[in-house]
C-alpha cells in the first residue's frame, strides 16, 4: 500500500482558500472512497515498493470532498490495483500555478501526469476549440456518445499528442450554464441588456453577444464582488464553480442552456510514456480509463445534489430552454461557428457541421 502524508487534505483546502478560485467546504454526494494508508515519509522521498515506477501527478485546484477529489483517491487505488505495487501513483500536493505552468511542468518532466481542462489547453496551443463550440452537444448522452467517444475523442487526443501529452483518460467538468439576480431567461429577449461575466474566450464572448447579453470581463476572484456592487448582474460558469465560487445563492435564476460542454484532459508527457513498456502502457491506459468512465457519474450526481439542495432551501429557481428556446440558441452558436471555423482545418469543421449543425 502506498504511503503519503496524511496532512495533504487539509493543505489543499488551505491552498483553495488562498487562490482565485476559492471556495467554502464543499459537500460531496456521497462518501469519496477510502484513501491509502499513509505515513510522515519527507516530502519527495520514494516510499514506494523497490524498483517501483514513480508517475508523479499534479493536479490543479481542487477541493475535499469534490469530485474531483474523488476521482484521484479512486485512480490512485485503481492504478495500484491494476500494477500490484510496480507503478507507484504519487499525487503531488496542489499548487496555485496556473495551467500553463502545469503543462509545462508535465513537458519537462517535473510531472509526469496531469489533468486541466481542455479549454485550458485551447488556451495554452489554440488548437482545440472547435471540439467544443458552442451548442454542439445537447446533453450528456451526446457528449458520452461523441466527446468520450468516436472521431471527436480521437481528435482530442490527437490535438494533444501534437503538444507532446498522451491523453490516457478524463474528469468531468460538466455543462457550461447562465445564472443572474434579474429575471429566469426562458427566450432569446431576456438576455437583453444581462450583464454577465464571461470568460474571454472569443467563442464564448461571442455567443452571448448573439444572444444580447452584455458579455464582462471579471477575474473569478472578483465575481462575488462584482455582483454585489451591481458591476455585473450573473455568470456564465459551471454548476459547481457556482459554488465553488460561493455565488451559487448569489443569483437566484439559473438557466440550464446546456450551451456549451468542455471536459478536463488526463494526460501523461511523452517521455513518461516513452520509459513504459507496450504492456505496461495498454494496463495504464485501460485502467484510467475505466476510473474515467466510473467517476463520470459521481460528478453528474454531485451537480445534480448542489441543484436540489439550492431549489429545496428556496434559495435559486432553475428554468429549461423549451424547443423553441433551443433553436434560436443553436441558430446565435452556429454564426460563432463560421467564425471560429476559420481557425481549424476545413475538412474538420465541415465534419462538425455535418454531425452537429442543424
Amino acid at each position: 500500500m502506498k504511503k503519503r502524508v496524511r496532512v495533504i487534505a487539509l493543505l489543499m483546502t488551505l491552498v483553495m482558500l488562498l487562490t482565485l478560485c476559492a471556495c467554502g467546504n464543499t459537500k460531496p454526494a456521497e462518501p469519496a472512497p477510502e484513501k491509502n494508508t499513509v505515513s510522515t515519509a519527507p516530502e519527495g522521498e520514494n516510499t514506494s515498493a523497490e524498483n517501483a515506477i514513480v508517475c508523479k501527478l499534479q493536479p490543479g485546484i481542487y477541493s475535499a470532498g469534490s469530485p474531483l477529489d474523488h476521482f484521484y483517491i479512486a485512480l490512485e487505488n485503481a492504478v495500484e490495483e491494476a500494477f500490484e505495487g510496480r507503478l507507484d501513483l504519487v499525487i503531488l500536493p496542489q499548487d496555485s500555478i496556473g495551467d500553463a505552468e502545469i503543462v509545462e511542468q508535465c513537458m519537462m518532466g517535473t510531472a509526469d501526469m496531469i489533468n486541466i481542462g481542455d479549454l485550458s489547453f485551447d488556451i495554452i496551443s489554440g488548437n482545440l476549440g472547435w471540439a467544443f463550440l458552442p451548442m454542439m452537444y445537447d446533453d450528456y448522452d451526446d457528449v458520452d456518445a461523441n466527446y468520450f467517444g468516436g472521431w471527436v475523442s480521437e481528435e482530442i487526443s490527437n490535438s494533444l499528442a501534437e503538444m507532446g501529452l498522451v491523453r490516457v483518460g478524463y474528469s468531468e467538468a460538466g455543462f457550461r450554464q447562465v445564472c443572474n439576480n434579474k429575471h429566469a431567461i426562458e427566450n432569446m429577449e431576456d438576455f437583453s441588456g444581462i450583464k454577465l461575466r464571461v470568460a474571454q474566450l472569443s467563442y464564448l464572448v461571442d455567443f452571448y453577444t448573439a444572444c444580447g447579453a452584455l458579455p464582462v470581463a471579471l477575474s473569478n476572484s472578483e465575481v462575488a464582488s462584482g455582483i454585489e456592487q451591481g458591476t455585473i448582474d450573473g455568470q456564465d460558469n459551471y454548476i459547481t464553480a457556482f459554488y465553488n465560487l460561493g455565488t451559487l445563492e448569489m443569483t437566484p435564476y439559473i438557466t440550464m442552456l446546456n450551451y456549451l460542454y468542455c471536459a478536463n484532459s488526463l494526460c501523461v508527457s511523452q517521455d513518461f510514456w516513452n520509459s513504459l513498456s507496450a504492456e505496461d502502457q495498454a494496463l495504464l491506459q485501460e485502467t484510467c480509463m475505466a476510473v474515467s468512465a466510473s467517476e463520470l457519474s459521481f460528478a453528474r450526481d454531485y451537480e445534480q445534489q448542489l441543484l436540489d439542495d439550492a431549489v429545496s432551501n428556496g434559495s435559486i429557481e432553475v428554468s429549461y430552454p423549451d424547443e423553441a428556446f433551443k433553436k434560436e440558441l443553436k441558430e446565435a452558436a452556429m454564426s460563432v461557428w463560421e467564425t471560429e471555423g476559420k481557425k481549424y482545418d476545413s475538412d474538420l469543421m465541415a465534419r462538425i457541421h455535418q454531425d452537429f449543425g442543424i
